[in-house]
């Protein structure tokens, strides 16, 4: 018959492959149907859990569990049993799985404590250009924040709460309840009179739960500071230990990471075929040693000045190339820190050959204005800069994607690499390593290191060692190896130089100065 099997219902009850109940939210769609034939075999104790079951009840299988003890004495031992009922359940149409309801991001920014959390977060530091909505940091936090509350809806809670039983006298008692959210879960704390160890207890359970399993250790640190920071601004803090290094992947030196070389550059620079502009940004920012948000928010706004100061005219025809390298001075935007740093022989020409352009078409440069622009006329934005590179990557076809990083795309060939390639050029030409982490923005750890203030000149001395490298075009028989790739490569810049100058000839502004896509700057 319909409910009875080959293999005796205990076999299912005792086997411990099966799984324990779930907290999945269960809503009935019709009752179940004794007389009905259903395609599903049905042995008789999972008929008997589900005739239970009325139509539109809404319910988990622990709920389940609890509300029926008294019906069936056997639950209690027998509990995996229910996980093979509502299974059955579902198959057969009686049961529905209700995906739990996730308040969306903008949504969960308006909340009371998340908006009051926020208000709080550092804003941003960007000067010159507009950064809509919240600030990088503000933005990584409440998105793991959101993460977490929509981990959070639905699950049954069990905590530790002080009652009142008499006029004198207080017990501490356990209460269940389903939660709601982050700020649920936050209220519940307040009234708990900060009983910690059941909610901490509940974080580490989110840090540790499959669906992150895959995550990093320095992401997983990002996701703990987030919550503990959510919890503290809100004047409630909680406090725990999780180790996520002992829990999470570490990377190591046998991971795929990002690399970088100047073979690489200028493949990017020739066969990625950039445009005059794009040729420009990638040298500059390679050899001032800049992290794309310093590049595009005080490079692109300050540095003409200072070039026109160092030459001496602003016109870009007449600079002299012998006073290469010229010193530029910016302030690192991620760590306020003002730093010196130069632009060589071969960003300056690339500069000039970029302006050849953009002046023909806009007219000189004026004070204040960007020295790069995107199609719309405005400065390049950080995101823009970023599809660049990736783009001229894929174009010379050495982008790679990273293997070692399986929630997210992650490739080897990344702009920020550019600042580690002139660290290592410049120790590796012999430049101080103070030097050279002053160059790229890194703070002295000494802070009576004050070469730099005292002795300019000293640094560019030393930056200099490096300048037969760095300028990859004016230099590319000796930073080439010894290869058939060389001529090609050769070939490509002088191909390109002659097709600067042709462009410039045909006045062909707009298709030079920017790409004829928006998905790059």
């Amino acid at each position: 018959g319909v409910y009875s099997r080959s293999i005796p219902w205990l076999f299912y009850i005792v086997n411990d492959r099966l799984p324990v109940p779930r907290d999945k939210v269960y809503k009935v769609i019709q009752e179940f149907d004794y007389s009905q034939e259903y395609t599903v075999p049905i042995n008789a104790k999972e008929a008997e859990c589900l005739s239970v079951l009325k139509k539109g009840q809404i319910l988990t299988q622990k709920q389940f569990l609890d509300e029926n003890k008294t019906k069936f004495k056997s639950l209690n031992l027998y509990q995996r049993l229910v996980c093979l009922t509502f299974g059955t359940g579902e198959k057969i149409g009686v049961l529905k799985n209700i995906p739990p309801k996730s308040t969306n991001f903008e949504e969960f920014c308006k909340q009371e404590t998340v908006a009051y959390f926020i208000r709080q977060l550092r804003g941003s530091k960007l000067k010159n250009i507009k950064e809509l909505g919240l600030s990088s940091t503000q933005k990584n936090y409440t998105y793991a924040l959101w993460r977490f509350s929509n981990w959070l809806q639905g699950k049954e809670f069990e905590y530790s709460q002080l009652r009142q039983v008499s006029s004198d006298s207080f017990q501490r008692q356990k209460t269940k309840i389903k939660l709601e959210g982050l700020e649920s879960f936050y209220k519940l704390y307040i009234e708990s009179h900060n009983s910690e160890q059941d909610f901490a207890k509940v974080i580490k359970s989110y840090l540790l739960d499959p669906k992150n399993k895959d995550k990093r250790a320095s992401t997983v640190t990002s996701e703990q500071c987030a919550i503990k920071a959510y919890f503290e601004k809100n004047d409630s803090p909680i406090n725990f230990r999780f180790d996520s290094k002992s829990t999470h992947k570490v990377t190591d030196q046998e991971d795929d990471q990002p690399n970088l070389d100047l073979d690489d550059l200028l493949k990017m620079l020739t066969v990625g075929r950039p445009t005059p502009a794009q040729k420009a940004m990638i040298l500059c920012k390679f050899h001032r040693g800049l992290d794309t948000s310093t590049f595009v928010d005080r490079f692109n706004f300050q540095a003409w000045e200072q070039m026109v100061k160092w030459f001496g005219t602003d016109i870009h025809t007449k600079w002299d190339l012998d006073k290469c390298p010229v010193p530029i001075r910016l302030t690192r935007i991620k760590t306020g820190f003002s730093h010196l740093g130069f632009l060589d022989r071969d960003a300056v020409t690339a500069i000039q050959n970029h302006l050849d352009i953009r002046i023909n078409k806009t007219g000189k440069l004026q004070e204040g204005e960007p020295l790069f622009v995107n199609p719309k006329g405005e400065p390049v934005s950080i995101q823009g800069m970023r599809r660049t590179f990736q783009r001229m990557a894929k174009t010379a076809g050495i982008q790679r994607k990273l293997q070692s990083y399986s929630l997210r795309e992650k490739y080897e060939k990344d702009s920020h690499e550019l600042r580690d390639l002139l660290k290592s050029i410049l120790i590796d030409s012999g430049c101080r390593i103070d030097v050279a982490d002053h160059c790229i923005g890194h703070r002295p750890k000494d802070s009576y290191e004050k070469q730099v203030e005292l002795f300019p000149e000293n640094i560019r001395e030393e930056f200099k060692k490096a300048s037969s490298k760095i300028n990859v075009f004016s230099n590319i028989s000796n930073n080439m190896k010894k290869s058939a790739n060389v001529q090609v490569l050769q070939n490509e810049v002088m191909s390109l130089r002659e097709e600067v100058k042709r462009l410039i000839q045909k006045d062909m502004i707009r298709d030079s100065i920017i790409p004829t896509s928006t998905e790059t700057i």
